[in-house]
């Protein structure tokens, strides 16, 4: 069974859906019970939920039967979050999922993500590559004693913004040369200015590496090399595909 940790302390509940702003269609990742659905709810548009275990999903379900501002999705959130649109993602994420969904996000159009996250993990998310995608803080830390049953693990809210940057829309082009996907990110200028502006980089044995190989080092030494250029061109921010509307 899987280590559940319900957030049950009504303020904190309060304080995190006071983050939805009117017309808000919201994500919420692990419904759990529905306690914090139920309090967004009053203050969204409308609210989808995606719970993985299905005796939640049922009881979510259930609860929210005949509410036409409650969705409720029986799956797994890494994959379904690809064919819903949202602008928020609000959320007392389980935390198993936060790093691979974190991956995911940046190649989607939403406005924030306010989360409760591991405290280890929240201050990766303010280090590279995250901090290429995103402008996050931690706004509040989370008492134990605010779960049923109290986790082990130190909890903290945090508020993620997306960021638009040239070394973000590079990473997102995994399978491109790093020189190739820094001319694509910057698709204003000319074929020549963009191999004028790499070389004038100085990219050395990175310029041809792919993105996906890049380790921490690397990721590091491209964002001290490209601190100098401007932002990514309009529209570089990729986005997938959704598949359907929900």
């Amino acid at each position: 069974m899987d280590d559940l940790h319900f957030m049950t302390d009504q303020d904190m509940i309060r304080r995190i859906a006071g983050y939805t702003q009117p017309g808000d269609t919201v994500l919420e990742i692990g419904g759990g019970h529905g306690e914090l659905t139920a309090a967004l709810q009053q203050r969204a548009r409308r609210v989808i939920v995606i719970e993985k275990r299905q005796d939640l999903a049922r009881g979510l379900q259930a609860r929210f039967a005949g509410n036409p501002r409650v969705t409720v999705i029986a799956g797994n959130a890494l994959r379904e979050i690809r064919h819903v649109r949202f602008d928020a993602l609000i959320a007392n994420l389980p935390y198993a999922i936060s790093e691979p969904l974190f991956r995911l996000l940046p190649g989607l159009d939403f406005r924030e993500a306010v989360v409760t996250l591991p405290a280890g993990f929240a201050e990766k998310l303010q280090a590279l590559p995250y901090a290429a995608w995103f402008a996050a803080e931690v706004v509040a830390d989370v008492p134990k004693t605010a779960f049923s049953p109290s986790p082990r693990t130190r909890s903290v809210l945090v508020q993620a913004t997306p960021r638009t940057t040239v070394l973000g829309a590079v990473l997102l082009q995994k399978r491109s040369k790093v020189k190739n996907a820094i001319r694509e990110a910057l698709q204003s200028a000319t074929k020549r200015q963009g191999r004028a502006l790499v070389a004038d980089l100085g990219l050395g044995r990175l310029a041809d590496l792919q993105v996906s190989n890049l380790g921490p080092a690397d990721i590091a030494t491209l964002a001290q090399l490209l601190e100098s250029v401007g932002p990514p061109a309009a529209g570089r921010r990729p986005t997938f595909k959704y598949g359907r509307e929900q």
